[in-house]
């Protein structure tokens, strides 16, 4: 392929798709929540859209859904990942590195930084909110120097079959009287003509 045909490629490519757009609704719309599926689906959809954008199943979960990390950088960095990984585990013990040598490795490797969203089932709105970031930081040209020297990991969901169990619980109840029910797993003690829930999913 010619450099002319690449750059035609590139300039006539549709830009990726905007997670409202994937939804049906904005991410942190009132009553509206994506469920892992519908996460999942756009994260390796972006993925496929964006050369800043890699998605890896690192396995899955205890339910069964695929456990994904995404690596978002400049294709430049997505193209030496491994150098990356491997300057990062000499900084992990930088008592084995020469002064001149660290200094090296500060001179010419971006800074690595991970994002682990929604550890727990019910506090939803990072693996919501993850969405929005992936798509900004892929297609905003004025974050293009900043990921020329940074590695942003983002783990979208820490807790998938969590997230999925308050999704579907949620779904279940909007809308009904029984809304204000406890989520799965917790418990509730009476007390008088007080109930008071507690626990988590």
């Amino acid at each position: 392929m010619t450099p002319f045909l690449l750059l035609a490629l590139l300039q006539t490519a549709e830009p990726p798709i905007r997670p409202s757009a994937a939804l049906g609704f904005e991410p942190g719309t009132d009553s509206m929540l994506a469920d892992w599926k519908q996460v999942s689906g756009y994260m390796n959809s972006l993925a496929q859209q964006s050369r800043y954008v890699h998605v890896d199943t690192l396995g899955r979960t205890t339910e069964g859904r695929p456990f994904l990390l995404m690596t978002i950088t400049s294709p430049a960095n997505q193209g030496r990942l491994a150098d990356i990984k491997r300057a990062q585990g000499l900084l992990a013990d930088p008592r084995r590195l020469t002064d001149t040598a660290l200094q090296e490795i500060r001179n010419t490797q971006p800074a690595v930084i991970l994002i682990s969203n929604n550890i727990h089932s019910t506090e939803v709105a990072s693996s919501q909110m993850g969405m929005l970031l992936a798509y900004r930081l892929a297609t905003d040209a004025a974050l293009r120097p900043l990921l020329d020297s940074v590695v942003v990991l983002m783990i979208p969901s820490m807790n998938p079959d969590g997230l999925d169990t308050v999704v579907s619980w949620y779904r279940r109840y909007k809308g009904t009287r029984t809304k204000a029910v406890p989520c799965p797993g917790s418990t509730t003690s009476t007390s008088g003509t007080t109930t008071t829930a507690t626990g988590s999913c």
